[in-house]
């Protein structure tokens, strides 16, 4: 079997950059890992199939509407470029890959943490009437510091009135997604008209199933059942998101992620301790100097009445208190200085 010929060549230049490796390919085009010449930090190029141009221009669009920390982030696009590319920040593994190294699933701490972070991404795309339709883990990428952040957008769908009455239900609705994470309103035609924000949620379901399980979510068994270790919430959550219809879906990505931290609380799990271990050290400050002690009232102040005056040898111990025995000893070369210097033009 030939593997198909790239798009680009690797070492080719384009605009600042210079194609190094293939990251990843698919039905929808190739992605490169691609250093700038000035020097800067590599990037990600995703560079169209022959028939998916249009696709990626939608991804730039809707990218370039989402700027959230737990979405990845689109540098530019150059639709006339011949195939059209995107650049995209370069990210580290996906999902898929981390549960290789996990056939039985992830620990419940860090399936919260990355449920979480997925939960984020949702609820900034949703909010602008964005719907991703193929959340898989695939698309859910980590940085350098182990974030999540969901990627690939090529099949979203921007639903809000304006864009919606424009485009037709085939090119909208059409039966686009994975399989294994479809939502049966997405395969259904007769329920291609409910696509919406639930459809997001019952991908992410199975995205659950599969980080605590380890198992491909063709059928939904109890997790509890397959793992000991875990808390019997995590089956109610995983079921009520897989629901047929999606009217018995959770009402809104707010819901889950408020169920999430349920789960948490009920597990006694600290996500900021967590965080805190896996983040990079910081520096440590320089070291500062102690302050120094607030000096006490002088004694001879603290004598004294408010408003009496300071006779000469009161003074004198003022100064020998606040200064200390130095300023008693300039005093005397002072007064010595004086008399000598009265004598001499007295004499």
């Amino acid at each position: 079997m030939t593997t198909p010929s790239l798009p680009l060549p690797l070492g080719k230049i384009v605009a600042d950059y210079r194609l190094e490796t293939v990251l990843g390919r698919g039905g929808q085009g190739v992605v490169y890992r691609a250093s700038q010449l000035n020097g800067g930090a590599d990037v990600a190029i995703k560079v169209a199939a022959a028939s998916t141009g249009v696709r990626l221009v939608r991804e730039a669009r809707l990218l370039g509407d989402l700027r959230h920390p737990n979405i990845v982030s689109v540098r530019s696009l150059d639709a006339a470029a011949q195939p059209p590319y995107l650049v995209l920040e370069l990210l580290g593994e996906s999902l898929a890959d981390r549960m290789q190294r996990h056939s039985s699933g992830l620990p419940q701490v860090e399936v919260l943490r990355i449920a979480l972070a997925i939960c984020n991404a949702l609820a900034e795309a949703h909010k602008r009437g964005i719907v991703h339709r193929d959340l898989k883990p695939q698309n859910v990428l980590f940085d350098a510091a182990g974030r999540a952040k969901v990627a690939d957008f090529g099949l979203g769908v921007d639903l809000t009135p304006e864009l919606a009455h424009s485009l037709s239900l085939r090119t909208v609705l059409g039966v686009v997604g994975t399989p294994l994470y479809f939502a049966p309103e997405q395969e259904d035609p007769a329920l291609r008209g409910q696509i919406g924000a639930r459809t997001d949620l019952y991908a992410f379901g199975k995205l659950l199933y599969f980080m605590l399980t380890g198992n491909r979510p063709r059928t939904i068994r109890s997790i509890a059942g397959q793992r000991a270790d875990v808390a019997k919430s995590w089956d109610a959550l995983v079921f009520k998101l897989v629901e047929d219809r999606p009217a018995r879906r959770p009402a809104s990505v707010e819901a889950v992620r408020s169920w999430l931290h349920e789960i948490r609380r009920n597990q006694g799990i600290d996500l900021r301790t967590v965080a805190a271990a896996e983040a990079p050290a910081a520096s440590k400050p320089a070291p500062t100097a102690p302050p120094e002690p607030e000096r006490p009232a002088p004694r001879v102040l603290a004598q004294l009445r408010p408003g009496r005056r300071l006779t000469t040898r009161q003074r004198i111990a003022v100064a020998c208190d606040t200064f200390g025995p130095p300023a008693l000893l300039l005093f005397f070369v002072a007064a010595t200085l004086l008399l000598v210097v009265g004598s001499v033009f007295l004499g």
